[in-house]
């Protein structure tokens, strides 16, 4: 039984490998692939990005006082009517006049970097950001795309 257990549970382990990268690839941006060690680093490096973007939208959104989404909406470089295929493509833009005040309050450093680590979440996963129940999807996804890559063991 020892040789067979041990087939057994690798055959699970693949199953369980191909599941996962079937989740993954279906959370990706169009184009994006994880086909050489380039791509793959490419990938992790925006996937941190986004995290660190999620992270610290919790933490100011909480200082403020406001709900994630809505600190989300007044951060991006866009706005209702930009397509999502555009959200990832946009670099900056002004902030919306009712946010100017709010965004004072956040270093003007952290604020750009917020917009740029952003627009690299929307350029990763396929999702929007735009209230805190996209926000969470958005930390699901992110959080299975990095642990998928760092997982390759590269």
């Amino acid at each position: 039984g020892g040789v067979e257990g041990q087939v057994k549970g690798e055959g699970e382990g693949i199953k369980d490998l191909k599941r996962r990268w079937n989740e993954v690839e279906y959370l990706l941006r169009r184009g994006m692939k994880l086909v050489n060690e380039d791509e793959i680093n490419e990938v992790e490096r925006m996937g941190r990005e986004g995290r660190w973007f999620l992270e610290v939208l919790e933490k100011e959104a909480k200082r403020l006082g406001m709900l994630k989404g809505e600190l989300s909406r007044a951060v991006l470089p866009y706005d209702e009517n930009t397509s999502t295929l555009d959200q990832a493509n946009v670099a900056n833009g002004p902030p919306r006049e009712e946010h100017v005040e709010m965004l004072k309050e956040i270093d003007s450093g952290v604020l750009e970097r917020m917009r740029e680590a952003a627009v690299m979440l929307r350029g990763v996963v396929r999702v929007k950001i735009a209230d805190d129940g996209d926000l969470d999807l958005a930390r699901e996804s992110v959080n299975a795309v990095v642990e998928f890559v760092e997982g390759l063991g590269r």
